[in-house]
């Protein structure tokens, strides 16, 4: 198992570990019924029991570990108060001798297994999905619909905007003409509707590191589904898997966290609402249509609250319904299932507009509740007495 976001043993030597994740997994224990279900009903295949009986193996073995330390302590200070001694007994400090060896190399070997197995166990809590929403229904739930569904059936639109439209393969697209002017259009009308509702403009980087996307709650080591730049480092190959760069795009949840990560933020500055007009990069897509494009200009909206997140989430969803009634086109709002959340989210409200050419709805944006599960990984929490982590919420449109 590797990862990015939990770095230990020999691999911390070779590489700068960004962050160490907050993990209690104890915690998620206490309800061990229900994170099962959560697994269950997201139809992941991840074996609780044997995650749990390493876990608490590597706390056994972390206990033995101390208590050979604190034995060679005492041996060393047992040592140091013969040797002193005028008549030293030679038998006692060759006994002595042997004894501090003989835990020293036990210790060392410990150690160097404890690495390994810190490492496995660890990942694999990290592997974990998000508690999901009490909202979060079995089956998807259409909870906003905007006038009626169109009955008729229209050419595509790839055929219609065959002018207005240069497909680049393999990467994107650009408008033309009167189609760049809509998205302009288009893309300031949701701004100014977002800067009336008091959210404040951001600018990201459009790359990100491995540590952070992984920490968002996405695999970086062979996946697809982002772009990875590969940098060739002849010398040092655990730098060169694990701790890559990614075009992710300004406007993504990675690239907030990426200025977000191991923040802390003053409470009195809560709640934190922010959006940013950008591109936004996907991998493993199509690129034969608008709807399956790797680069897409898009708008990322942020949120971090300490306080009541549902509050925000609920105008959020009234800020998405004015925004689209007012566009004039039907459109509905739908609470996904569990097993089509991703790992991070805890409960995803999608905005699907109906295709007249494939006569069926397509996902144009969505409201995300990821609750505490980001910005535990990825260390941004709230300065205080104690340690709080703020809760996140996402929009992509």
């Amino acid at each position: 198992m590797k990862s990015a976001l939990y770095v230990v043993g020999d691999k911390a030597q070779h590489m700068f570990v960004a962050v160490q994740p907050f993990i209690d997994f104890e915690k998620r224990l206490k309800d061990k019924d229900e994170l099962e279900r959560n697994i269950t009903r997201r139809c992941t295949s991840i074996d609780l029991q044997k995650i749990e009986k390493r876990y608490y193996f590597y706390k056994t073995l972390e206990e033995k570990k101390e208590i050979l330390e604190q034995t060679k302590y005492e041996i060393n200070n047992l040592y140091e108060m013969v040797i002193k001694e005028t008549n030293s007994d030679i038998n006692k400090i060759n006994q002595l001798k042997l004894h501090k060896h003989v835990v020293t190399e036990e210790l060392k070997s410990l150690k160097e297994y404890l690495y390994s197995l810190e490492e496995n166990v660890m990942i694999s809590i990290l592997g974990l999905p998000n508690d999901i929403h009490e909202l979060t229904p079995e089956e998807d739930q259409i909870i906003h619909e905007f006038m009626e569904k169109p009955s008729h059936r229209s050419e595509s639109h790839m055929k219609i905007g065959l002018n207005i439209i240069k497909l680049v393969e393999n990467w994107g697209c650009y408008l033309r003409s009167d189609a760049s002017l809509f998205e302009l259009a288009i893309s300031n009308y949701f701004q100014r509707s977002l800067i009336r509702s008091d959210f404040i403009q951001f600018q990201n980087a459009d790359f990100t590191r491995s540590v952070v996307v992984e920490g968002c709650g996405t695999d970086v080591v062979n996946n697809k589904e982002v772009v990875t730049i590969y940098e060739p480092n002849t010398k040092n190959e655990v730098v060169e898997e694990l701790s890559r760069l990614h075009l992710t795009g300004s406007a993504s949840m990675y690239a907030f966290m990426a200025y977000f990560a191991k923040n802390l933020v003053y409470r009195s500055q809560f709640p934190l609402k922010y959006f940013c007009y950008g591109r936004s990069y996907k991998g493993l897509r199509s690129n034969k249509n608008l709807f399956d494009l790797t680069q897409e200009s898009a708008l990322n909206v942020f949120v971090a609250s300490v306080d009541d997140v549902w509050v925000h989430f609920k105008h959020l969803t009234d800020d998405i319904i004015q925004i689209y009634n007012n566009l004039g086109y039907h459109y509905r709002l739908v609470y996904l299932q569990p097993s089509k959340l991703n790992k991070s989210e805890s409960l995803r409200l999608s905005i699907q507009m109906f295709s007249n050419h494939q006569q069926e709805y397509v996902e144009v944006g969505n409201l995300s509740l990821y609750d505490t599960y980001i910005s535990e990984r990825l260390l941004f929490s709230c300065l205080g007495k104690e340690q709080i982590f703020p809760k996140l919420i996402g929009v992509i449109s």
